[in-house]
């Protein structure tokens, strides 16, 4: 039998008035049901993650350090960047001896992660926030689902989907700790610093702290007056002040004992002026959420699926409550707006970090990695303005506005496939330049390669940085030996270099590459200076070969990347044995010789 004891909901505040009734004080259990649905939507949306291999940016070079004796770059990099610890999320998979290995746990730690914070974000929403089973499910529903972060799953990124597992169990066992007294309480509450404390390794989640803390405190306490408000919220602060302290301690550590270094001396240094807020904000609008809008709606085939799927959610529920009378038939919660001004503060919170630092926020490629903190203020936002519309607009109804998020959640799981599907499309592309680059590599041994990738899959990544194309052509087992670096966009230091086309006497059209002329000590200085990382550079020929090499589809190859990512996976589980003909029959190089590096 338990040991564990329920507070009653006044305990939390001393004021000697008794608390208004909660409407929803009994919504703190967390049923089996519940927890079912929101697992079987994150495997309806990411469980094809499961099914792919692709790599698509820094996995290139922190794949290929994890195959060596050593963890030399990895250290090094993560030590200058101010996160070592980061290192600790990575070490596991050094003790597995194949990159196609590496590459599946990669792929399998990340949805787990990320399917089980939103399980532990679930119980926080009952427990802590006191939300209604059915706003509670809804919210988790679509945050599962909601397809914004495109690189689940990629071996360098494994830190971030398990820091948010972290986080939202760091938050549960709070809960623990609100509900249980004496020593128990005790105990959890050091849990739940711990891993709290942990996941402020990804360091968006110091701002989203305060605003999940926030939603809670505003969400638990919506029955109460707002003359009693703060005082409840000084009290609960002074009960337990590690909530508050936990992110400046943090930051403080950080700053004393992992302070950033090297390249990274001058790396993602905050701003907070006004003008290059509001522009950041802007541009989340245009960047992300219209595009994921546009892309949702783009599929005929997901859109009957989700009007099908509203539609016999509605029967269902229409059915089930026919019987009632108007008196007793359930209305909509009264909280929607609550709900949606919560969202737009986990929103603004969500995007703070990124929009300070000048980083790019995006609906697609790698550039998704920094819309791992959206899928909550999303899922929140549109549960409350549904909410709100329909005890507005359809009071008689009150079932009106699941029928809707169960159709949103359906787009959602398509725009998760259309994502996951082009993302492993543009993993082929890369394989098949990647093979490219070896049989030069192998046959030729460039010091350099000037690259010209003419290959562009629609909402993929549009460029790679020099680091990243050198590891891309690195042996399978060792350090890179030749320099690699796309000059068809802008080189940094430099302007673009770009292609000419000229008619020639005889009428026909010639086609000219652009090259960049490197030297002896400029290819020393590209990689001292444009790597980022020249101590994983030592390899790299100094003399040698230098080679153009342009890149693009071959003849009857599109850039539609579902298309692309269906084949190539249906090929990879059903007939692998025709799979590396596909690869190498989606590129077609041409190659021309420069003058030699001396």
């Amino acid at each position: 039998m338990s040991s564990r004891r329920r507070l009653p909901p006044q305990r939390l505040s001393s004021s000697a008035s008794p608390t208004p009734p909660q409407p929803v004080a009994a919504a703190e259990s967390v049923s089996g049901g519940s927890l079912a649905i929101v697992l079987l939507l994150g495997l309806l949306a990411h469980g094809l993650v499961l099914l792919t291999d692709h790599i698509i940016w820094d996995g290139w070079w922190a794949n290929a350090d994890l195959g060596l004796p050593d963890a030399g770059i990895l250290a090094r990099q993560f030590r200058e960047s101010g996160k070592p610890l980061e290192g600790w999320f990575l070490a596991p998979f050094r003790l597995i001896g194949s990159p196609d290995g590496r590459i599946a746990a990669a792929k399998l730690a990340g949805v787990a992660c990320w399917i089980g914070s939103f399980l532990a974000m679930h119980a926080c929403l009952r427990r802590l926030a006191r939300l209604a089973a059915p706003v509670a499910l809804a919210i988790s529903a679509l945050a599962v689902a909601a397809p914004v972060y495109e690189v689940l799953g990629d071996v360098s990124l494994v830190m971030y989907p398990a820091c948010m597992l972290l986080f939202w169990c760091g938050w549960l066992m709070f809960a623990e700790a609100v509900e249980r007294r004496g020593g128990a309480a005790s105990v959890c509450r050091v849990a739940a610093a711990a891993l709290l404390f942990l996941s402020f390794n990804v360091n968006s989640l110091l701002v989203m702290h305060y605003a999940v803390a926030a939603t809670f405190a505003v969400l638990r306490w919506r029955g109460v007056p707002w003359s009693e408000l703060r005082g409840r919220a000084i009290r609960a602060a002074l009960r337990y002040p590690e909530i508050l302290a936990l992110p400046v301690v943090f930051w403080i550590w950080k700053a004393v004992f992992t302070p950033t270094s090297g390249f990274y001396a001058a790396y993602n240094k905050p701003s907070f002026a006004p003008a290059k807020l509001a522009v950041g904000y802007a541009g989340v609008v245009r960047d992300l959420l219209g595009p994921m809008a546009r892309r949702l709606v783009s599929s005929p085939l997901w859109l009957l699926a989700a009007i099908a799927a509203g539609a016999g959610l509605w029967w269902r529920l229409s059915a089930r409550d026919s019987g009632r009378t108007a008196a007793a038939a359930l209305s909509p919660p009264a909280h929607g707006w609550r709900l949606a001004a919560c969202g737009f503060l986990l929103f603004a919170a969500a995007a703070f970090p990124y929009i300070s630092v000048g980083q790019a926020i995006m609906a697609h490629g790698w550039w998704s990695r920094s819309c791992i903190l959206f899928p909550l203020p999303i899922a929140m936002t549109v549960v409350g303005l549904l909410v709100a519309a329909n005890r507005s607009l359809l009071p008689t109804r009150p079932t009106a506005w699941l029928a809707a998020a169960a159709a949103i959640a359906v787009l959602f799981i398509g725009g998760c496939w259309r994502n996951t599907l082009t993302m492993q499309a543009y993993g082929a592309k890369q394989a098949a330049i990647r093979r490219d680059l070896r049989e030069l590599i192998d046959a030729r041994s460039p010091a350099v390669i000037q690259l010209r990738d003419y290959f562009q899959i629609r909402y993929t990544n549009d460029f790679y940085p020099i680091a990243v194309w050198t590891f891309l052509a690195a042996p399978p087992d060792g350090l890179p030996t030749t320099f690699v670096l796309e000059t068809g966009g802008s080189v940094p230091g430099r302007t673009s270099v770009g292609d000419e086309r000229t008619i020639g006497a005889d009428g026909q059209p010639t086609f000219t590459m652009g090259r960049l002329p490197i030297s002896g000590a400029e290819l020393e200085r590209l990689i001292e200076t444009e790597t980022g990382m020249p101590y994983a550079m030592t390899s790299i020929r100094r003399t040698g070969p230098h080679l153009l090499v342009g890149i693009g589809p071959a003849p009857n190859v599109g850039d539609d990347g579902p298309t692309i990512g269906a084949e190539y996976l249906r090929r990879r589980w059903f007939a692998p044995g025709t799979l590396n003909d596909y690869v190498t029959s989606l590129t077609q190089a041409r190659v021309e010789s420069l003058p030699p590096i001396e």
